[in-house]
């Protein structure tokens, strides 16, 4: 949680100083600014699912340290909150995807309330 959040403070961060930068000047981003972005992104994208991954891959571990394994534990609280944030992370880009999905299908069959029809 902390390497997946330092890197997405760096780049949000990143992200705004682009932002400023390109409001003083007419220049698009370099080439070395635009794979740094996709490499961040694709960083990003394979340690939440990584994390995902070891999260769940040790489903309901030991709360508590073994006499003859005294590092295969967990402490509840942490196991929790990471299943916890796993969950509002899924359910926020289902969520998300449901509304693009019938945002698309309101744009494919003409819904009233989109405005008016473009693909006719």
């Amino acid at each position: 949680m902390v390497v997946g959040g330092a890197a997405g403070g760096a780049g949000i961060c990143w992200l705004l100083w682009a932002q400023l930068a390109s409001r003083t000047s007419n220049s698009s981003a370099s080439v070395p600014e635009k794979v740094l972005a996709y490499t961040l992104t694709i960083f990003l994208m394979a340690w939440f699912a990584f994390g995902n991954y070891w999260t769940l891959g040790i489903m309901w571990p030991d709360y508590a340290p073994t006499l003859f394994e005294p590092n295969q534990w967990c402490h509840r609280t942490l196991y929790v909150f990471a299943l916890t944030q796993l969950g509002l992370v899924w359910g926020v880009v289902t969520l998300l995807m449901m509304l693009l999905m019938a945002l698309v299908v309101c744009q494919v069959f003409g819904c009233g309330w989109l405005g008016p029809p473009r693909y006719k």
